[in-house]
């Protein structure tokens, strides 16, 4: 079985197969909510990231995206007033989309980029198995979190009206 994502409350949860809780939050420390797959298919390849405010740092909380969890992500979208819809579960390759905030709906989460070599084992590595690839937040997205980061400790916006 699969991890499971809840919703109790307010109380977004995923619990691990083993019945224990891996991670929670409350609904209100969400700052953006994205889905993103990735090439090791047909396995589980298939993610919902969380990122959250919790406890004056910005988290990252992931969590395989299941049939289970489509009546969490209907019970979050009724507490954001958000229509959330996955829709790359059909993707082959690495891709990602926000889901939530409204601002960045349908952007591209990640940036992908391959890790220069620069040890000769690196670089044997490189021929044999191709370049590693690093995937990073999309800039404006990480401007964003850092923005809203700063928001949520200080009280104070970082954006001109």
């Amino acid at each position: 079985m699969p991890a499971c994502l809840r919703i109790t409350g307010r109380t977004v949860q995923c619990w691990n197969p083993r019945g224990e809780l891996t991670w929670a939050f409350e609904s209100d420390n969400l700052i953006l909510l994205a889905e993103y797959t990735t090439d090791q298919g047909p396995a589980e390849d298939y993610f919902l990231l969380f990122v959250v405010a919790q406890e004056g740092k910005r988290l990252g909380l992931q969590a395989p995206l299941t049939a289970e969890s489509y009546d969490t992500l209907l019970e979050l979208s009724i507490q954001l007033n958000a229509k959330l819809r996955p829709t790359l579960m059909n993707s082959t390759d690495w891709n990602s989309r926000v889901l939530w905030p409204p601002l960045f709906k349908d952007a591209p989460y990640f940036v992908s980029a391959e890790l220069p070599a620069t040890t000769a084992l690196a670089k044997l590595r490189r021929l044999i198995f191709g370049a590693p690839i690093e995937h990073t937040p999309e800039p404006t997205i990480e401007a964003f979190l850092d923005a809203e980061m700063h928001r949520r400790q200080t009280g104070i916006s970082t954006t001109r009206p």
